[in-house]
């Protein structure tokens, strides 16, 4: 990712990812991890990423919200399809 200049497309795509990751993944741990996770939320916080002024402050229902923004329905279908193989494919794996 730093290979790539400022402002280059590859490179804001990557920190954009990153970024909808911490603040989806950081809330989720932070009952159970709280420390580690306050203390990721106050760098991020220094950092201008965050607003809220505890990881325990964020709200969860905005998580929901961009977890639904990604859902793709025929995504879902081909995956089960293709889980379906795999398990058709361990177990004639396993009997040889």
């Amino acid at each position: 990712m730093y290979t790539y200049k400022k402002d280059a497309l590859l490179r804001r795509g990557s920190q954009v990812v990153l970024y909808k990751i911490f603040i989806t993944i950081v809330p989720l741990l932070a009952p159970v991890l709280s420390f580690t996770m306050e203390e990721a939320w106050q760098e991020a916080k220094s950092q201008g990423l965050v607003s809220e002024e505890s990881v325990f402050l964020y709200d969860l229902t905005s998580i929901c919200d961009t977890v639904a923004q990604y859902k793709n329905e025929k995504l879902e279908e081909e995956m089960e399809k293709i889980l379906l193989i795999r398990d058709e494919v361990n177990v004639q794996l396993e009997s040889l």
